[in-house]
């Protein structure tokens, strides 16, 4: 037994050591804003309806919320484990089948408290259970502090407490809990060679992260990738082709992560989320009226009222998209803008600009045409259109 403990610990410590420690910075108070792509992925994926204005969560509710997880998989179950949860109460069918896959424990007294606030610390245990930790965490402290360690070491955004959990930190929580390596459970030991995720295991869902060289029909390479009777839906993330609904047009030559539904090899992955890191690359914007010149892989621009020039430098390898062609020679010719604007794209922060973006014309997808009014209408980005000048009427 003892041989089997030492061998739990060791195992789950390399599956921990391919997590990349950071310096974990805990977001006490989340406000709905600051979940806000927590929020939508969520959604996205049905396991809420719409964010809750509460305070706080009961037992039950976090539950349920939980529970949602396992839905692609069904948790339908007509056994009952508590006294205070009938089998018709509202929580009973999600409640019972968390009983059934370990994710809370069954009590002596057979009592649940489904009314009770749900703590920090108990949260934090479910979601780690439902990933398959409560060996690990057994034999590292046990409840709470071996799941402590754990929400610390997976850098969770929310900390064990006995605080009344918020529905904000719950959405936090469940996001954070979808993406850490799942692990199934033999007798007392882990399989640690499992890439799986919860996301993976329950609905088809994976998570990348590269250059957008492609989307909304713009790209940094020679030639577009996808049907071209639809060529708005296709987007390329480093190589890799997918379809897509989602706006990824802001961030073509951009460093993007991105969650894809991709059910089996033989389909075609679809993006259906972006997240944003912070790491994305940084963006400047200048206008044809405040563009002053280019020379030698500089562009001038004056931004500000004072009309004080600025310099930008490009990298030696820039790469030239004018009106969605791509350009990486006669550069002196091509770096020129009489209306539209010009958008440069640092990628990987190394130094000097990656990528100039110059669109004489607002870039859009079209989707419709009002020939009255001469405004043309955008299939990618709802509510965005172009209104004609005279001249170009």
């Amino acid at each position: 037994m003892l041989k089997k403990i030492i061998s739990l610990v060791l195992a789950v410590s390399v599956l921990l050591s391919m997590v990349i420690a950071t310096e974990v910075t805990y977001a006490e108070g989340l406000t709905k804003e600051d979940v806000a792509q927590e929020i939508s992925l969520l959604t996205k994926l049905g396991i809420i309806s719409a964010a809750s204005n509460e305070s706080e969560l009961m037992r039950a509710e976090f539950a349920v919320m939980i529970a949602e997880v396992l839905k692609n998989d069904g948790y339908i179950t007509a056994n009952s484990y508590f006294d205070d949860i009938p089998v018709d109460h509202w929580s009973s069918g999600a409640v019972n089948t968390l009983v059934e896959r370990g994710v809370i424990s069954k009590a002596a007294d057979r009592s649940f408290r489904p009314y009770d606030s749900v703590t920090a610390n108990e949260a934090v245990k479910m979601v780690l259970s439902m990933c398959g930790y409560d060996n690990y965490a057994s034999v590292t402290g046990g409840y709470p502090v071996g799941y402590a360690n754990l929400a610390k070491r997976f850098d969770f955004q929310v900390v064990p407490s006995d605080k009344p959990l918020t529905p904000y930190e719950a959405y936090a929580l469940i996001y954070d809990a979808l993406r850490i390596p799942f692990v199934e459970k033999s007798e007392n030991l882990i399989d640690t060679q499992s890439k799986d995720t919860l996301l993976s295991v329950y609905f088809d869902v994976y998570v990348t992260e590269g250059i957008v060289e492609q989307a909304s029909g713009v790209t940094v390479k020679s030639e577009l990738v996808g049907d071209m009777t639809d060529i708005a839906k296709y987007a390329v993330v480093d190589g890799v082709t997918y379809t897509t609904d989602v706006n990824l047009y802001d961030y073509i030559g951009r460093k993007a992560r991105v969650f894809y539904y991709q059910p089996n090899k033989d389909v075609m992955p679809n993006i259906i989320f972006r997240e944003t890191t912070g790491n994305e690359g940084e963006v400047v914007e200048i206008s044809a009226d405040e563009f002053v010149d280019y020379s030698n892989y500089v562009i001038s621009y004056a931004k500000d009222d004072s009309n004080r020039t600025k310099r930008l430098t490009l990298s030696s390898g820039v790469v030239v998209i004018k009106n969605g062609t791509s350009y990486n020679s006669n550069l002196e010719q091509n770096i020129k803008i009489n209306k539209g604007n010009i958008r440069l794209v640092d990628k990987d922060g190394q130094g000097g600009y990656d990528y100039v973006f110059i669109s004489e014309y607002k870039n859009i997808v079209a989707d419709t045409v009002d020939t009255e009014k001469f405004v043309i209408f955008d299939k990618v980005v709802t509510g965005t259109k172009i209104e004609l000048d005279p001249e170009e009427k």
